[in-house]
């Protein structure tokens, strides 16, 4: 059982890095607060609609590294790479408005 106890300085960190983030990191540091208010990992996973195993994963990463363990490793491997056409057609198509496209939405 993981549980996190933070001091009232890490959960403030944790409160403004969840606000200003608008990822997975910000949820991530959710899953880390809701674990020091006490929730079990069983508990926060339902909650959230995720894996148990995700969220130890993340829970296990802040204990060992803090904030900064809830960024995402670099991936191992070449990096992708875009045919040169492709790329271009992708900028042609972001560069309109998903309406031209008939969706109802304003922006991508």
């Amino acid at each position: 059982m993981i549980r996190i106890s933070l001091t009232e300085e890490e959960k403030a960190s944790l409160i403004r890095f969840r606000r200003a983030q608008k990822s997975t990191i910000g949820e991530r540091a959710h899953y880390v607060l809701l674990s020091n208010s006490g929730k079990p990992v069983s508990e926060i996973a339902t909650h959230l609609s995720r894996n148990g195993h995700t969220i130890r994963l993340w829970l296990k990463r802040y204990q060992e590294d803090g904030i900064a363990g809830l960024n995402s490793k670099k991936q191992s491997g070449r990096p992708a790479k875009k045919a040169a056409i492709i790329e271009s057609q992708v900028q042609e198509l972001l560069s309109k408005s998903p309406q031209d496209y008939g969706y109802q939405e304003a922006g991508w």
